[in-house]
């Protein structure tokens, strides 16, 4: 059972809960923490790279908002020219 949270993340909250539910690794987004949770860092670890895709067009309130967390969250490293 995951983790009911009241705000504009909820429902992505509530199944990042689940998966935790189920012991699955998950990033961590400072901004979406539980204090029902135990975060534990992994030491000796390089850092991990990551990309985001979406549809071209795809502009939606609930994008946005992911695309604004990310940007307060993780270091964004320079366009790879792809």
């Amino acid at each position: 059972m995951g983790v009911l949270e009241h705000d504009a993340q909820g429902a992505a909250q509530v199944r990042l809960f689940d998966l935790v539910d189920v012991d699955a690794v998950v990033a961590d987004f400072p901004p979406l923490r539980s204090p029902d949770l135990c975060y534990i860092p992994v030491e000796g670890c390089s850092p991990l790279s990551f990309g985001v895709s979406y549809l071209r067009g795809d502009r939606s309130q609930t994008l946005r908002r992911f695309l604004a967390i990310l940007e307060q969250t993780v270091t964004v490293a320079p366009d790879p020219g792809i």
